[in-house]
């Protein structure tokens, strides 16, 4: 019964959480309704122009899809939560919320549990609605569940909120994974994500802002294929505008869009794409334990129905037919698998939240519904049932077919019976050893990856430096004014005891922002009418110094390069490889295109690769501008890398106080230390990684134990026959080596299968795998003598066992 509640309740675990992430409805009304039009896994602001699929909705586009007549209450939500302080009561606290149009709501179809929604009406003017509707969580949690909570003001930036309502206990909104603290109107935008506007149309088409996931209600009578055909010309119709200055090929090129309508009665949820790996992969291991659970039951129920069988003879000699028995044994099964399961239940809910806890990141965790509800229910009757069959049938079976003739003439423990009655034992036991030998090689090859993305050289010392993200536009800066307050930040940081350097970049390091342009390097031929795509960054200067990226040919940008000066950039050694192999780049040129607009750099300098993005797959080309010549297009938000004398993480408040000394409008929108964001981008892997070493080490102790039980069961069977050999003159060693030996065969039979598996799961894995080849020698090598040597010693107890029979007592058991 441990065993099976073992195997199912980490099994109703796991599907509870994949289920919640990734398969279970919205708790709404009428959920299967729901239609997409964006892609239910993106989240962020993208501007520029899009190609082939849309992620993405810009609000002009949104409005202009409310004329679809496929559809009903179309409604638009923010497709992050935006993090910002806001002053609550009088004091400032961080809060997450979720910017959603008018219809939100009444589309979704819930109820209020305190005062009233807002609905279109807030989508009517700019700026002209400000409410906010909180959630549960944030009304029990601020407010104490107090009535007195409308009317209240919550200040956002530049943004008075009202609160009017408080939403239903359990509703999340749309998006899983992630619960705002509470709701605001889309129309107020401008005013709670101050100094950018992304409800207007963009005065330059090409810098088209895409923020948003579109939803509405699938009218009767149309189909999926219907809302995406209109969806499709409303957009069309849309670029068509937008684009007409263009033409050729450009045009074209900006053409290729398209709107994929989605079913999305499970929502959006940017946290799929994330935990779904990491998920399944963990699935297929627990799944793993449970079939070795269920041949390590099998194993037990096969040894009880061989002590049974003089009760099997007798009841077939008295009429009974072999479906009874099948029956009976099946029952008892069924009874164990039932026990089990109950136990299982009860692990479950705690497994569970202790998985979320381990996938979550702790400064913004996974809130999703795991509670064990009727699916998960139905999910772990499956299961039971299903290892009733595995581990029940067999032993059924084997009784049933037992012949009467047979069972008369073996007598219990006596020298004739037949040898075949254990190949079936020792067959599970050549199974168990398989898939342990299986799990154990994917849990080292997955605790070989986080050990080498750990460890990863990133091209920096990654020790001591912080990385804050400041919004200057949020405090009313703009072009030219921007870069005047990322100076005086910088110069002001730079002052602060205990900093050793400052600079600052558009995207960061190990971030999940990002730019890319096509470009072109001089001398280097096109290859076909297209320029190439690379990566980019903006920085300042003294970037490459403070972050201690090392300069490998010419500069690095520095103060000389001004507005007015040519403009320069600095490259990394895959572009320098890739564009100018076999030539010094020094002094050549690159040009980037985007739509119309074409800008030349100069090269000055080539840096060192270095991983300031993903930590996975080969390095990619990237050059690095200077900010400072990026008027009028500067970033409205950049992020300071900070290099401390000691940890950053106690420099953070101090360093707080300057930025507001600075200006206290500047917002910091995040703050995290490069250690912690390196912690965050190996957590899946982290959690990949010690939950199958878990279940490889739980498959490593059932294999041992089932070892155990089959030969000491087996030494039981030839008591007599090992007392006679004892009694004329065979040697305790003797004994020991004759069951080592049968040991032995069951290890290798099972190791060599297991080679065979393990070749199979590498190859499903191998994609997943960093710095470590699939068919690693070490970590095979290693697995197979955990393995062998858990195994033989397992062997060795029951060998012992075997030597210490007392010949006289076992032949006057014969």
């Amino acid at each position: 019964v441990l065993s099976v509640m073992l195997g199912i309740g980490a099994n109703t675990a796991i599907f509870s959480l994949l289920d919640a992430c990734l398969f279970k409805a919205l708790p709404i009304k009428d959920p299967q309704q729901l239609v997409m039009l964006s892609d239910p896994t993106a989240s962020g602001v993208q501007v520029g122009v899009s190609s082939g699929e849309r992620d993405l909705i810009s609000y002009p586009e949104f409005q202009e899809f409310k004329q679809m007549k496929s559809l009903r209450g179309l409604f638009a939500t923010e497709s992050s939560l935006f993090r910002v302080d806001a002053t609550v009561e009088g004091a400032q606290e961080p809060v997450q919320a979720r910017m959603v149009s008018g219809d939100f709501f009444s589309t979704l179809g819930v109820q209020p549990q305190l005062g009233y929604f807002f609905n279109a009406t807030a989508d009517d003017g700019l700026g002209q609605a400000p409410y906010a509707v909180l959630s549960d969580g944030f009304w029990a949690r601020r407010f104490g569940r107090s009535p007195d909570v409308l009317g209240k003001t919550i200040t956002v930036r530049q943004a008075a909120l009202t609160v009017i309502g408080v939403a239903p206990r359990g509703f999340f909104g749309e998006n899983v994974g992630s619960t705002p603290d509470f709701w605001v109107p889309i129309s107020m935008q401008l005013q709670v994500v101050a100094g950018r506007d992304w409800l207007r149309v963009q005065p330059n088409p090409i810098m088209k802002v895409q923020w948003l996931h579109v939803f509405g209600r699938l009218k009767p009578g149309y189909t999926l294929a219907q809302v995406q055909t209109e969806a499709n010309v409303i957009l069309r119709r849309n670029l068509e505008q937008s684009y007409a200055s263009l033409s050729g090929d450009r045009k074209k090129q900006f053409m290729d869009q398209r709107i994929r309508a989605r079913p999305a009665a499970e929502g959006a949820s940017e946290l799929r794409a994330e935990v779904q790996r990491p998920l399944f992969v963990i699935f297929a291991a627990v799944g793993t334990v449970l079939l070795i659970c269920c041949v390590n039951v099998a194993n037990l129920l096969l040894a009880r129905a061989n002590s049974r069988r003089r009760e099997v003879m007798v009841r077939l000699a008295l009429g009974a037919n072999k479906f009874r028995i099948v029956r009976q044994l099946m029952t008892e099964s069924l009874i164990i698998s039932v026990l089990g399961a109950c136990g299982g239940l009860l692990f479950a809910q705690s497994g569970a939240e202790l998985l979320m806890r381990m996938a979550s990141n702790p400064s913004d965790p996974i809130a999703v519904d795991i509670s064990l509800d009727g699916r998960v229910l139905a999910f772990t009757v499956g299961v039971a049932m299903l290892t009733t069959l595995l581990f029940g049938l067999a032993p059924a079976f084997r009784a049933a077919r037992m012949g009467i003739g047979t069972a008369l003439r073996e007598g219990a423990g006596g020298m004739t019976q037949s040898a075949g009655r254990l190949l079936l034992s020792k067959s599970f036991v050549v199974a168990q050893v398989a898939l342990s030998l299986a799990l154990v090689v994917g849990a080292g090859l997955f605790l070989r990856t986080l050990m080498n993305l750990k460890s990863m050289d990133l091209g920096y010392p990654r020790e001591r430096l912080l990385s804050m993200r400041l919004d200057g536009a949020a405090a009313g800066y703009k072009d030219k004014q921007l870069i005047a307050v990322y100076n005086r930040l910088r110069e002001s940081l730079a002052k602060a005891p205990g900093v050793n350097g400052v600079t600052y970049s558009e995207n960061g390091l190990l971030s999940t922002t990002d730019s890319a342009d096509d470009v072109e390097a001089e001398g280097y031929p096109k290859r076909g009418k297209d320029a190439e795509s690379t990566r980019w960054d903006e920085v300042a200067p003294g970037y490459f110094a403070t972050v201690r990226i090392p300069i490998l040919l010419g500069r690095e940008i520095s103060e000389r390069d001004k507005p007015g000066m040519p403009l320069a950039c600095v490259i990394n050694q895959t572009f320098a490889n890739h564009f100018f192999a076999g030539r010094n780049p020094i002094g050549r040129h690159i040009t980037t295109v985007y739509g119309d607009s074409r800008m030349t750099f100069e090269v000055v300098g080539v840096a060192k690769d270095s991983r300031d993005h993903g930590l996975r797959g080969k390095l990619r080309p990237r050059f690095f501008s200077a900010l400072q010549q990026a008027a009028p297009e500067v970033p409205e938000s950049a992020y300071f890398e900070v290099r401390t004398n000691a940890d950053p993480r106690g420099e953070l408040l101090s360093l707080r106080r300057v930025i507001q000394n600075v200006d206290p409008n500047v917002a910091i929108l995040s703050a995290h230390s490069v250690d912690d964001l390196l912690e965050d981008r190996v957590r899946n892997d982290r959690l990949v990684a010690r939950l199958t070493s878990v279940f490889g080490g739980i498959a490593l102790l059932l294999a041992a134990i089932g070892i155990y039980g089959v030969l000491a069961y087996a030494v039981s069977q030839r008591t007599t026959e090992i007392g006679i050999r004892m009694a004329i003159g065979a040697q305790a060693g003797t004994v020991v080596r004759m069951v080592l030996k049968e040991n032995g065969l069951m290890l290798v039979a099972g190791l060599g299968i297991g080679l065979l598996l393990s070749v199979g799961v590498t190859r499903l894995i191998s994609s997943q795998l960093v710095g470590v080849e699939a068919a690693d020698p070490a970590v095979f090598v290693s697995s197979l003598a955990i393995i062998l040597a858990l195994g033989t010693l397992a062997g060795y107890g029951a060998a012992s066992r075997a030597a210490r029979i007392d010949p006289i007592r076992a032949l006057r058991n014969e």
